[in-house]
């Protein structure tokens, strides 16, 4: 009966066909995640350590706050630094190694998406939004992965909707209620997209935006 069912939708095009993308697209899609997994972990690894110097009454000296936190001279400070045991010392140095091995992941995972970003597949594409304020070449690059073929979506909603950035509706009768962001949608985009507003809202005044027409095919 399912057998049926789907292919009497499919005949009379009543299904939704669901979006597959090509096996480089989806490659090079996992990089990206793979790199904001890398800054998830580092920016834990860091808690960790922050942490530990704060349970032991460990002040971080003030030539090390600010900009110059995690800097490789304050990576040095961290080896240095003597909590009288074993133990102590071993649970920070373990921390510290942690947090060396993802700095140089993440290096290497930038590296390789800087010379995807200038390949022929996207290289158009990512320096028309690289010209919008804000956006950068990881995220533009997280869009155009995450993306893929824009002119799959029919109307601009249905992008808005993929992306995640449509308001909860809630409507009832005559009642309409307007909530806060979907929690639907693509959340990697979605995170991507609300950095970059926060950015232009300290930095930029014009809005810029970029239409469906203006992707390059």
């Amino acid at each position: 009966m399912d057998s049926k069912k789907i292919a009497k939708g499919l005949k009379n095009g009543d299904l939704n066909i669901i979006h597959v993308p090509d096996r480089e697209l989806e490659m090079d899609r996992q990089l990206l995640r793979s790199r904001k997994l890398l800054t998830r972990d580092t920016t834990r690894i860091k808690n960790r350590i922050k942490a530990i110097l704060k349970l032991q009454g460990i002040v971080i000296p003030s030539e090390y706050k600010g900009g110059k936190t995690w800097s490789k001279k304050f990576i040095e400070w961290l080896k240095k630094v003597d909590f009288a045991s074993i133990s102590g010392n071993l649970a920070m140095q373990t921390q510290v190694k942690e947090l060396i091995f993802l700095a140089e992941r993440k290096k290497e995972t930038d590296d390789v998406i800087k010379q995807l970003c200038q390949s022929e597949r996207y290289s158009v594409n990512a320096a028309l939004l690289q010209s919008i304020p804000a956006i950068g070449p990881m995220t533009a690059m997280i869009l155009l992965t995450e993306i893929g073929d824009i002119h799959r979506f029919r109307r601009l909603d249905e992008l808005c909707s993929y992306c995640g950035i449509v308001p909860n509706c809630h409507n009832s009768g005559e009642m309409e209620s307007v909530g806060r962001l979907s929690r639907r949608g693509n959340s990697t985009i979605k995170d991507a997209l609300i950095e970059c507003a926060w950015v232009a809202v300290r930095k930029i005044r014009p809005y810029c935006f970029i239409t469906k027409n203006s992707w390059h095919k």
